[in-house]
């Protein structure tokens, strides 16, 4: 429940470094300044996802988006088959992004995308091809991850 708080400037505002699981977002409706627990809005505190580390078993990764939006994936055999689990009561309207580390584990390791992830043009990706070099991919999806738009944040780390 949202109450009404004491409107200040954003420089008036103490700094905040401690423990942010009772964060709180200052919103303004109707002329009124409320505070409203980041629980209460699904973003912030205990509620934020943590970077999942993942390594493929057998050639087989996959990814939840309902547990994390970070993945590290170190890649060890030749081709990985990357699979989404489907996003438990997506909300219309929402994008969800995930972010995507992937890390030479022996170096020329492929990933066999799914269907529902598409690239620009139909191209995926190259990835780096040497020991523990990391690409950083992006996929985005606003149909409740049924699409998965992918993207190239950046390679060769």
């Amino acid at each position: 429940m949202a109450t009404v708080v004491k409107k200040k400037r954003l420089h008036e505002l103490d700094s905040y470094n401690g423990d942010k699981s009772s964060a709180v977002a200052l919103i303004s409706v109707d002329e009124k300044e409320y505070k409203l627990p980041l629980s209460e809005i699904g973003g912030g505190g205990a509620d934020a996802n943590p970077i999942q580390n993942l390594s493929g078993a057998d050639g087989v990764v996959e990814i939840d988006p309902n547990i994390a939006d970070d993945f590290i994936i170190r890649l060890g055999d030749p081709t990985t088959a990357l699979s989404i689990t489907p996003i438990t009561d997506p909300v219309p309207g929402t994008r969800y992004e995930l972010l995507l580390t992937l890390r030479q584990g022996t170096g020329a390791n492929k990933i066999t995308w799914p269907a529902s992830v598409k690239w620009p043009n139909g191209a995926e990706p190259p990835l780096s091809y040497t020991l523990d070099a990391e690409d950083v991919l992006s996929l985005s999806s606003t149909d409740g991850g049924t699409t998965w738009k992918g993207a190239i944040c950046g390679t060769g780390y």
